[in-house]
């Protein structure tokens, strides 16, 4: 019987192992990494899932995701703390965060990276993502803004591309506690013209401008002078003075058409003449203005002074262009000639669900609480608003024209702010007066489509508050 093996024998085993050990290695080696990926996978998807718990049981403690591209970061600690995430990795540290940042839309995404396992960007890169500088640009400096400016002032609209606010910006303005301004002004030249409008898209983000100073004798003057199929939104104005001796005047804009203009606010001075806004002069050309508000002080030697638009609406060649505000509302002080409104000075369009609580004056007694002059022409709509501010009408001033084609429904003002909803026709027509007592429970007929909310905060006496006031 043959005992052990010979040395060909063992060399011909050792070659077989080699054999076997050089096929199954790599197949080995292929099925742990997989399985380390498949962990890893499993862990980065866990870590999502426990980030959005997160942040929608602690959303109150995050006010910057109710801004547009606001940024937060949570550290996987935090996670493990709040017994939200169960497990280890040994590639990720309990000090690693999750970037959550909110779009234009307020749509919130997660972020996380690190060197072996992750998704998105690295989250301790500051700047904004989406400034690619080929359709997405970052403003951060006033010489940013100057060089917008300069460009579209030169003959490009940027149609198509969006200026992106990534921190607040002082123009340079310098102002006395009145707000009027001194000597050493650097002025602001508006951003387009009538021949050279802006037709992109103005994404404040949440930030502030302040420090504008405009001494102006053309007519479109404000930050942009002219808008054309472009739009401004999340976007605030402070501490600033506009002026200027010609017409079409606002904080945002002097003119708009076919755009739209969106939670923005002005609380500096704006001083024109004809048709000037706390926002913007002239909403034309089926353009749309909503949720903004004015506080600041409006000047105008002339007609159509408003709080937040001077004139909405327009009529070319017998065609009507519907323009719409909505959502809005004045707290500021209105100082004008004639026709002057908390909302609008004049109409041809829609304005729907907005209040005023300031006060409108007029050289003429010539005022409206929500508006100056409404056209009845084309079929204009003025419906589910309510003043409480002191006007020579609590509503309207003045309705102009035959036509019967026009609609005014749900309007209310308070009894001791003016005589009459209509003052130059002495009746109601379209507007009810409420006692201070009954003025809170007018949103239970001007909330068609829920715009208002309870003021249960207690910011505006309890009166009915817009929906996006209460974030």
């Amino acid at each position: 019987m043959k005992k052990g093996f010979t040395l060909i024998e063992m060399l011909g085993i050792i070659a077989v192992l080699a054999v076997v050990l050089l096929v199954t290695f790599p197949v080995m080696n292929k099925s742990l990494k997989k399985m380390k990926e498949d962990k890893n996978t499993n862990f980065t998807n866990n870590l999502k899932v426990s980030a959005e718990a997160y942040v929608e049981q602690n959303r109150s403690k995050f006010p910057e995701l109710y801004k547009p591209y606001g940024k937060v970061l949570i550290k996987i600690q935090d996670l493990y703390d709040a017994e939200l995430l169960k497990g280890k990795n040994d590639d990720i540290s309990v000090y690693d965060t999750i970037t959550v940042q909110a779009t234009s839309d307020l749509e919130l995404k997660y972020y996380f990276k690190n060197k072996q396992i992750g998704f998105g960007v690295d989250p301790n890169d500051n700047s904004l993502e989406i400034c690619d500088n080929i359709t997405t640009f970052c403003i951060s400096s006033r010489s940013d803004l100057e060089q917008l400016a300069t460009q579209v002032n030169n003959g490009d609209n940027k149609s198509g591309k969006t200026y992106i606010l990534t921190q607040n910006i002082d123009l340079g303005g310098i102002f006395d506690e009145n707000g009027n301004p001194q000597t050493g002004n650097n002025p602001w030249t508006p951003i387009g013209s009538q021949s050279n409008p802006f037709s992109g898209t103005f994404e404040g983000a949440g930030h502030i401008i302040t420090g504008m100073y405009i001494d102006s004798t053309t007519e479109n003057t404000g930050l942009f002078s002219y808008i054309s199929s472009g739009t401004v939104k999340n976007l605030g104005i402070e501490n600033s003075y506009i002026k200027s001796t010609n017409e079409y005047t606002g904080s945002i804009t002097g003119f708009i058409q076919n755009g739209e203009i969106s939670n923005v606010y002005n609380k500096g001075t704006v001083s024109g003449k004809k048709i000037t806004g706390g926002v913007l002069g002239r909403n034309d050309k089926n353009s749309i203005i909503k949720n903004c508000y004015n506080t600041g002080t409006i000047i105008g030697d002339g007609q159509f002074i408003a709080g937040i638009v001077g004139y909405n609406g327009s009529i070319e060649k017998n065609y009507p262009y519907y323009s719409i505000i909505k959502n809005c509302y004045n707290a500021g002080i209105v100082n004008g000639t004639l026709d002057s409104g908390g909302i609008a000075g004049g109409n041809y369009g829609k304005i729907e669900k907005n209040y005023n609580l300031g006060n409108i004056n007029s050289s003429q007694n010539s005022s409206g609480g929500i508006l100056g002059q409404i056209y009845r022409i084309y079929s204009p709509n003025l419906n589910n608003n309510y003043n409480s501010g002191i006007a020579a009408g609590g509503i309207a001033l003045y309705i102009y024209g035959s036509e019967t084609s026009y609609t005014l429904t749900n309007n209310y003002y308070l009894n001791t702010a003016a005589t009459y909803g209509i003052q130059s026709t002495s009746s109601n027509e379209g507007a009810s007066p409420l006692t201070i007592d009954k003025m809170p429970s007018v949103i239970s007929v001007i909330n068609g489509d829920n715009a208002y909310v309870e003021d249960v905060k207690g910011i505006n006496n309890g009166y009915p508050i817009l929906k996006w006031q209460q974030q």
